[in-house]
């Protein structure tokens, strides 16, 4: 079941070498794929030399691995706190590199990697997808095993109440460390689920639906939305969730807003000959299409304010993989051109107008 589900979450996979990593080292922040050796290099995509920020860059030491690194998720809190989620899959040589999950963290002028049970390949693997991160600094990360609770350099599972092996959580969000939800799909074969944490266990709640779920996010413990596949958009009023009519059959991955009347919805849909990908938009009404168009999909979405989002995903070309990102300035969503030639699968923006983009074997910070 999870491997199935792993297959249709990442349809756009391709073949590249990454750095061999060990136990928490600092990894790659600005790099970018040079298409005729598939190495990583450290050239910045702003090409901003004379960049002051102190938010942490990372350059690469060009060593590989027979491990790729799927950066799947990225999230920050008010208190700046920054924490990354992925996992590895082996790269196709067959070398013995499994899913295992790992959380990074912003580290002097890089990201410090910590590794779920360990090291890569090791007898415990642990998929993960997903993150959010409280006031405090501490995150939840939700994967196909169990969700863990981060503290910077330390981890521990948070697997409690009706939570089991055929649980894959691959969404969260929350208000605090004691109610947190989770979405994704549970049993075998997998239905649609969404899990609710109280700060000990975890319980599994009703929901409307069989679809699977790829995303969840809200703005307050009694205004939550779930998006996951068929174009399903669940809602949460802090007693039930209903169905909510989306208007569209898509699959949809993420949803992100501003406000409860200002939210936003990405996805689309990835067959062998052509990709297409939607925007949808909540005016605290009704959910209406905003935008649509073909050549890629759309996996994640986040912003600062209404007319500053950014949404990322990508395409195929051929046998070449092309990302994908879009800015929305609050009029119009305008495709933004870069030189990375992977999945992306998450993106963070910031105050100061830059913004994060993560992928495979990607982590870039670009300034527009």
């Amino acid at each position: 079941m999870k491997n199935a589900y792993f297959l249709m979450l990442f349809v756009a996979l391709f073949f590249l070498s990454c750095h061999e990593n060990k136990n928490k080292e600092s990894d790659e922040d600005k790099v970018k794929i040079d298409s005729d050796t598939n190495d990583l290099n450290d050239e910045d995509i702003s090409n901003d030399e004379n960049n002051e920020n102190d938010t942490p860059d990372v350059d690469s030491d060009n060593e590989k691995s027979c491990c790729l690194y799927y950066n799947t998720a990225i999230a920050s809190n008010g208190s700046g706190d920054i924490y990354i989620a992925g996992f590895t899959r082996d790269n196709q040589h067959g070398c013995g590199c499994d899913y295992h999950g790992y959380y990074k963290y912003p580290d002097n002028d890089g990201w410090e990697t910590v590794y779920i049970c360990d090291e890569p390949g090791g007898e415990c693997s642990f998929s993960n997808h997903g993150i959010w991160i409280s006031d405090s600094g501490e995150a939840m990360a939700a994967g196909f095993s169990s969700p863990v609770l981060i503290n910077k350099d330390s981890w521990e599972w948070s697997s409690q109440g009706d939570l089991n092996y055929d649980s894959a959580l691959v969404a969260v969000w929350g208000t605090s460390l004691s109610d947190i939800f989770a979405a994704g799909d549970d049993g075998s074969p997998g239905k649609g689920a969404v899990f609710h944490f109280n700060g000990s266990e975890w319980t599994k709640m009703e929901i409307p639906t069989e679809n699977k779920l790829n995303g969840v996010w809200g703005t307050a413990s009694d205004n939550i939305y779930a998006v996951g596949e068929n174009g399903t958009i669940l809602y949460y009023d802090g007693s039930e969730w209903s169905k909510m009519e989306s208007g569209t059959t898509e699959y949809l991955s993420s949803v992100w807003g501003t406000s409860a009347n200002d939210i936003y919805v990405v996805g689309g849909s990835y067959t062998a000959e052509e990709e297409s990908y939607v925007i949808l938009h909540f005016n605290g009404e009704v959910w209406e299409m905003v935008e649509n168009g073909e050549f890629f999909v759309l996996r994640g979405i986040h912003g600062t304010d209404k007319n500053n989002i950014y949404a990322v995903g990508n395409g195929v070309n051929g046998d070449v993989t092309e990302s994908a990102i879009l800015h929305f300035d609050g009029s119009e969503w305008e495709k933004i051109e870069t030189e990375i030639n992977n999945s992306l699968f998450d993106v963070l923006a910031m105050e100061d107008g830059s913004f994060y983009v993560v992928g495979v074997d990607t982590v870039e910070r670009i300034i527009p």
